[in-house]
């Protein structure tokens, strides 16, 4: 099986899918340590990196609608923050 190249524009940082989320970082450094969000381990195994394809299946899998804001744009929520969603669904 060929190895899977991302280039540089699409890794998101801890922080990114964070904010995107509306969650903190502490809950997606959660995610990743129990393989709940795929990401690549940097910078001597302290900080990672998300592909964009992993946490659009991520977000997918919560049932969290994105959707672009334009032609190039950074994926955004619909109007409700992640926690209300899972609350909603426990």
């Amino acid at each position: 099986m060929p190895e899977q190249r991302t280039t540089f524009e699409e890794l998101l940082t801890v922080a990114e899918v964070a904010e995107t989320l509306r969650y903190t970082e502490g809950s997606v450094r959660h995610w990743i340590r129990t393989g709940k969000l795929p990401a690549i381990q940097v910078t001597g195994g302290r900080e990672y990196r998300i592909r964009l394809p992993d946490f659009l299946a991520f977000a997918e899998g919560l049932g969290i609608p994105l959707r672009p804001a334009g032609p190039d744009a950074e994926a955004q929520l619909e109007d409700e923050p992640l926690s209300a969603h899972l609350r909603r669904n426990q």
